[in-house]
């Protein structure tokens, strides 16, 4: 038998990130579906203001902060015939960090 816990946290990524597209939002576009032309696809594409802009910087990665946790089980017997059985699970979950909003407290009204 065997049981594995990993909590992973991901803080401050660096890479490649084309800074043209920080903050623009992408426009959606209707094409025809290429295996069945009697049907359309609707897809989201760069802006037209963007396409072919390419300013690439080497930078930490925005909103990249998350953490998981997964554990697994597995067992296996080996039988005296040679024949074996093996089962195993594994269950993970993750969450991304996100900027802390205060919420507003409730307090009835007296």
């Amino acid at each position: 038998m065997r049981a594995v816990y990993v909590h992973k946290i991901s803080k401050n990524v660096f890479g490649v990130v084309n800074v043209a597209r920080l903050g623009a939002v992408n426009v959606p576009v209707t094409v025809a579906d290429p295996f069945n032309p009697a049907q359309s696809l609707h897809l989201l594409d760069i802006p037209t203001s963007l396409k072919g802009v390419v300013q690439n910087q080497f930078t930490n990665i925005p909103d990249s902060d998350a953490s998981y946790d997964t554990i697994s089980f597995s067992a296996q017997h080996r039988f005296r015939r040679g024949s074996s059985f093996r089962a195993g699970s594994t269950a993970s979950g993750g969450t991304r960090s996100a900027p802390r909003v205060r919420a507003p407290r409730f307090r009835p009204a007296r």
